[in-house]
């Protein structure tokens, strides 16, 4: 695919990957500009998400270039033309920003999936303070109908243009405005299935969970997403954005976090109780 580079095997023909296949599941990222440059040149940061990858059987490719990109809009939305490419094949494709690191590998992406029901995507929320309640730095989408429909009228809509600010209309605002049309397909998470899943930090309503959702948006939280300044041990994403991150230099923060920082957790590794409190 033009501008993609994948580093654990070509991208799959076959439109039907087995469970169990490494073309069933990708692990995306789009390293364009600065983040190329400095995943280039700390490999510590591309090998956190390779080694994972590997670990667990899946693909791990990166957007290199802007080949593909929609050219007219601002580039916080070249994910969305990646992801629609990729979901058709890959059973499921998960996003990760640049900005982002893996900090406790104990938990497979295919123990959240078991979890997300009859759910085709699975969301984080943001804080109270962000501009929109929900962000897509990272987020797993299965390949079917809703999801390629959600990418297709994001990149057709030509009311989304671009703007000053990682805020409407960027891509995290018009999965907002999605919700907003779609009220009941976006959920909370059913507590018998996700941990801390009864903790909404943003106060935003979504709806019940049921078998209507196909968005779970997940609360923040040590078992699934959290900013730097609240990073704690076990938490499997680490996002390096928000307060007290020296934005010049938050790459150089993630390599120094992934080489000493004893709040990484390690499949295998006993001092992180892997099986015990944190593997999955």
């Amino acid at each position: 695919m033009p501008g993609v580079k994948c580093y654990l095997g070509d991208i799959t023909k076959d439109k039907k990957p087995k469970t169990g296949d490494m073309n069933d599941l990708v692990i995306m990222s789009v390293i364009i500009g600065t983040p190329k440059s400095m995943f280039d040149s700390n490999p510590v940061l591309r090998n956190n998400r390779i080694e994972y990858a590997r670990h667990y059987g899946y693909n791990y490719c990166e957007m290199q270039d802007e080949t593909i990109a929609l050219h007219s809009r601002a580039p916080q939305w070249d994910k969305v033309p990646l992801l629609a490419r990729m979901v058709g094949h890959y059973n499921y494709v998960v996003l990760m920003d640049g900005d982002m690191l893996l900090g406790n590998t104990c938990v497979s992406f295919r123990h959240l999936i078991g979890s997300m029901g009859n759910a085709d995507i699975l969301l984080s929320e943001d804080l109270d303070f962000a501009p929109t309640p929900i962000n897509t730095g990272v987020a797993i989408f299965k390949s079917g109908a809703f999801t390629k429909t959600m990418f297709s009228e994001e990149i057709h809509d030509k009311s989304l243009v671009n703007g000053l600010r990682h805020m409407w209309p960027f891509e995290q605002g018009a999965f907002v405005r999605f919700s907003q049309r779609f009220p009941n397909q976006f959920c909370r998470p059913d507590p018998g299935r996700f941990e801390e899943a009864n903790v909404e930090t943003n106060h935003f309503h979504w709806a019940e969970p049921g078998p209507q959702c196909k968005v779970i948006v997940h609360s923040l939280g040590p078992h699934f997403q959290q900013f730097f300044a609240q990073w704690q041990k076990g938490a499997m994403f680490v996002h390096f954005t928000g307060p007290n991150i020296d934005q010049g230099n938050k790459y150089g923060q993630q390599a120094n976090a992934l080489q000493s920082d004893s709040r990484m957790c390690h499949a295998g590794d006993p001092a992180c109780h892997c099986d015990a409190d944190y593997g999955r």
